[in-house]
C-alpha cells in the first residue's frame, strides 16, 4: 500500500494493452505457469481476453487493484455513472494479482528506461546493447513492446559507425554481437520496410512504406497491437534478436567466464582470498567456483550452483556459508548474500565494467565495519 498512491494500482488502456499481449503468448503462459505466478495469469489473461478491444472507446480505459478493501474493477469509457465495474474476484486473488502487476509495472519501468538509454545519441554503444539485452530478457516486457528498442540500437548503430569500428579492438566479442546484429536487422527488414532516412532524428523513428505508422504508434486512442504493420515492424525486429541471441558466442550472463584476482587493485582485509572465480553455465543454471586461500594460507575450494533470481542455493566447501543467494540488479551488476546455519552471514555487491574485463566485488561480513573490495580482470 505504501508504494502505490491511495492504496491502490491503476492500469490505464496502454498498459492494458501491453499486458493483454503478454499474457496472450502462449509460450508466456506455460513460463509462468510453472512458478507462483501461473494461477494469477490464468486468472487475468481470462479476463483481459474477455474484454479485449481494438479501439479505446470499446476495450477498459482503466483498472483498479484497491489494496485497502482488496477488491478489483474496471471501468470502460462509455461508463457515465463513475462507478467501477466489480471484478468477482476473492481477497485473496486480489492480493495475487497485486504482486502480478507490480512485477508487471516494473518491467514497463525498465522498458522506458532502455528505451531513453537508446534514444539518446550520446548513449554508447555497450550501454545501449545491455539495454537491449535487458528488455529481450525480461519476461514482463512483450517481445513486441522490446522490438521498438531493438529498432532504436539499429539506428544508433548507423549513427555511430566510429564508435562500432573502434570496438573491433577494444571489445571484440562486443563488435561481433554488434555485426551480426546489424546483419539480422537487415535481413528481417529489407523487402518488408524502407528502414532508415538520413540518421539525423531526434529521436528514433520508423520509415515504412505503409503510411501513418509513426502516427499509429503515437496515438493513444489506438492499440498499436491491433495494427497489422506495427506487428510487422515490432515480430520482425524481435526474430532479429532472436536469431542474433540464439547464435551468439557472448554468454547469457555477463560475469560468465574466468575472473583473476588483481591484488594491485583491490582492497582486502587479512584472511581469506579468492585468487581465481569462475562462473559456467550448467543446464539452466550457473555454476561458480572460487579457489583460493584460507587465513592459514591452505588452498581453499568452494562450489555453488543455482539461478540469480534471489533465492538460496547450497554451497559446499565453504566454512562460511553453506547457502547462498545472487539477485540480478541489472545486466552488470548482482546483489550477494550468503547464509551459515540460517542466518546472513556475509553481503555483497559484483559489478562488471562496461568494457566487460573488470569485475569488482565488494563484500562485508556481517557485524563487521569492513568491507573487502576484490577487483578480478577476466582472462
Amino acid at each position: 500500500e505504501a508504494k502505490y498512491d491511495w492504496g491502490g494500482i491503476y492500469l490505464t488502456y496502454s498498459p492494458i494493452c501491453d499486458l493483454t499481449q503478454l499474457l496472450a503468448r502462449k509460450e508466456t503462459l506455460e513460463r509462468l505457469s510453472s512458478s507462483e505466478d501461473g494461477s494469477v495469469s490464468s486468472l487475468l489473461s481470462t479476463f483481459l481476453e474477455r474484454h479485449k478491444a481494438v479501439k479505446m472507446s470499446d476495450g477498459i480505459a482503466f483498472l483498479q487493484i484497491n489494496l485497502k478493501m482488496k477488491e478489483a474493477g474496471f471501468m470502460k469509457p462509455n461508463n457515465y455513472t463513475g462507478r467501477m465495474e466489480r471484478i468477482p474476484w476473492s481477497p485473496s486473488e486480489v492480493l495475487k494479482v497485486a504482486l502480478f502487476l507490480d512485477k508487471f509495472l516494473v518491467g514497463g519501468g525498465q522498458f522506458r528506461q532502455a528505451l531513453r538509454e537508446i534514444s539518446d545519441k550520446k548513449t554508447g554503444l555497450s550501454n545501449a546493447w545491455s539495454a537491449l539485452e535487458s528488455v529481450h530478457t525480461n519476461q514482463w516486457i512483450p517481445i513486441e513492446k522490446a522490438g521498438l528498442v531493438t529498432v532504436g540500437l539499429r539506428i544508433l548503430i548507423a549513427e555511430k559507425p566510429k564508435e562500432l569500428a573502434a570496438l573491433k579492438e577494444s571489445n571484440p566479442s562486443l563488435y561481433k554481437s554488434l555485426k551480426s546484429f546489424q546483419r539480422a536487422m537487415d535481413t528481417e527488414f529489407y523487402g518488408q520496410l524502407y528502414f532508415f532516412r538520413e540518421p539525423d532524428w531526434a529521436s528514433p523513428r520508423l520509415a515504412t512504406r505503409y503510411d501513418g505508422l509513426v502516427a499509429r504508434l503515437e496515438n493513444p486512442e489506438a492499440n498499436p497491437y491491433a495494427d497489422p504493420t506495427i506487428q510487422l515492424v515490432m515480430s520482425s525486429s524481435a526474430q532479429a534478436w532472436q536469431r542474433v541471441s540464439d547464435q551468439s558466442e557472448r554468454p547469457k550472463y555477463i560475469q560468465m567466464g574466468t575472473w583473476k584476482l588483481n591484488e594491485a587493485k583491490s582492497k582486502l582485509a587479512p584472511g581469506v582470498s579468492n585468487t581465481t572465480v569462475v562462473y559456467e553455465a550448467v543446464g539452466d543454471s550457473v555454476k561458480v567456483t572460487v579457489d583460493g586461500v584460507d587465513s592459514a594460507g591452505n588452498p581453499s575450494h568452494n562450489e555453488w550452483t543455482g539461478k540469480f533470481d534471489g533465492k538460496f542455493y547450497p554451497v559446499t566447501g565453504d566454512p562460511t556459508s553453506d547457502e547462498r543467494s545472487y539477485q540480478k540488479v541489472n545486466n552488470r551488476t548482482l546483489a550477494l548474500t550468503a547464509k551459515k546455519a540460517g542466518k546472513v552471514s556475509l553481503t555483497g555487491r559484483i559489478v562488471v565494467s562496461d568494457n566487460g574485463r573488470t569485475r569488482t566485488v565488494t563484500t562485508r561480513e556481517t557485524g563487521s565495519k569492513v568491507s573487502n573490495r576484490a577487483v578480478y580482470d577476466k582472462e
